[in-house]
C-alpha cells in the first residue's frame, strides 16, 4: 500500500513525492494521509530534466502551462490543511533548472514548500534557485539527489 509511506509503518518517511497525471481524485488519499500523519507530500509540478517540456510545458486552452495548472491543484489541495505558519503539507517540485518557472510557480503557490532538484551536477545555480524562496527566505528545499526529480 503506497499510503503506508506516509505512516508510521516500516516504510514511514517524512515526504512522499508523487506524480500528479492520474488527477485530483489520485492525490486525494495522499494528501488526506500525508495531513493525518504530519508528514509532507510533494508533487511533481516541472521536473528539472529537459524532456519535461514535452508534457509539463504544454498550453492549454486558457494559455497556461500544464505545469501552472499543476501548482493550482497543488495550491488547492494543500490550503485546508495549512499550520500555524500558514504552510501547507502539499508541497511541489520544481526544477532549478528552470528559474523563471521556479518564480512563477512560488507566485502560484505562496504557502507551499518547493522540493527543487538539479542544483549542481544538472547545472542550476545558487542564483536560479533564489526564486524558489518566499520574502522570509523560507519555502524551498534543495534536493541533494543528483537525479533529475
Amino acid at each position: 500500500d503506497p499510503l503506508g509511506y506516509l505512516g508510521d509503518g516500516v516504510f514511514g518517511s517524512d515526504a512522499l513525492t508523487v506524480n500528479p497525471y492520474l488527477g485530483r481524485d489520485s492525490l486525494e488519499p495522499f494528501v488526506d494521509q500525508a495531513a493525518a500523519n504530519g508528514r509532507g507530500l510533494f508533487v511533481l509540478v516541472k521536473t528539472s530534466n529537459p524532456g519535461s517540456r514535452d508534457l509539463q510545458d504544454l498550453t492549454t486552452t486558457d494559455d497556461r502551462p500544464v505545469y501552472l495548472h499543476t501548482a493550482a491543484l497543488v495550491g488547492e489541495l494543500g490550503r485546508p490543511y495549512r499550520d500555524e505558519d500558514g504552510y501547507s503539507p502539499v508541497g511541489a517540485v520544481v526544477g532549478a533548472t528552470h528559474p523563471q518557472v521556479l518564480r512563477e510557480v512560488r507566485r502560484a503557490l505562496p504557502y507551499s514548500v518547493l522540493l527543487v532538484p538539479g542544483y549542481g551536477a544538472q547545472g542550476a545555480r545558487a542564483e536560479d534557485v533564489a526564486g524558489a524562496f518566499d520574502a522570509d527566505g523560507a519555502g524551498g528545499r534543495q534536493s541533494s539527489l543528483g537525479e533529475a526529480t
